[in-house]
């Protein structure tokens, strides 16, 4: 899982002096929590998978219905497409790759739109392999999606400042009142942010 933001601009935005590393660990830990939380949220892959330092090749399924004209990878921008292959018996041999003039596809919402042709009908019958995702690296992310990386920065910076009662609703106290925990939640400012880029699929 790749951090969606850096140690220090966090700590700037807490006014915590770039000297001062007595919360440093707490910090990359709400880092890598947020980052891990906001990554499910999107619905995305956000770090491009690498071999050797490079893009690596992804293969997704997808259900293939009579109205089924588009689908939507979940790496995306797309850098490349290796092949789609269309088979209801799943055994995607060589002769059922689709002709790359039967498709389009819109690289920066990873959009698969078929034309000109019949796919297959069947669950898992529609197999793509590609490349793809948000960035390479964390730098590469900050650079390519600031509003996000922002976003991520409040939001560990909002969780530092609560940290003693993190996930708590209301806490236990003398007269029998109940402390409830629940799953930390995004700010709304935060949530606005991330909203413009959920991965939506197609039916």
């Amino acid at each position: 899982m790749m951090r969606l933001a850096k140690l220090e601009p966090v700590k700037t935005l807490l006014d915590i002096d770039e000297t001062e590393t007595e919360f440093d660990e707490l910090l990359m830990q709400l880092i890598e929590n947020v980052s891990g939380e906001v990554e499910d949220y999107l619905g995305r892959v956000v770090q491009v998978p690498q071999s050797a330092g490079v893009a690596a090749e992804i293969t997704e399924y997808f259900d293939v219905s009579l109205h089924t004209v588009r689908v939507r990878v979940s790496a995306y921008p797309v850098i490349s497409v290796t092949d789609i292959r269309s088979d209801t018996d799943r055994t995607f041999a060589t002769s059922s790759i689709v002709d790359s003039k039967n498709y389009y596809i819109d690289s920066a919402l990873g959009i698969i739109t078929f034309k000109w042709t019949m796919l297959d009908i069947g669950p898992g019958a529609l197999k793509v392999i590609y490349k793809g995702g948000m960035a390479l690296t964390t730098d590469a992310f900050i650079s390519a999606y600031p509003a996000i990386n922002s976003a991520v920065n409040m939001e560990v910076a909002a969780r530092f400042q609560r940290k003693a009662t993190l996930g708590v609703v209301a806490l236990a106290m003398t007269g029998g009142s109940v402390t409830y925990i629940q799953q930390n939640q995004f700010l709304p400012g935060v949530q606005s942010i991330l909203d413009g880029e959920v991965r939506t699929a197609f039916e």
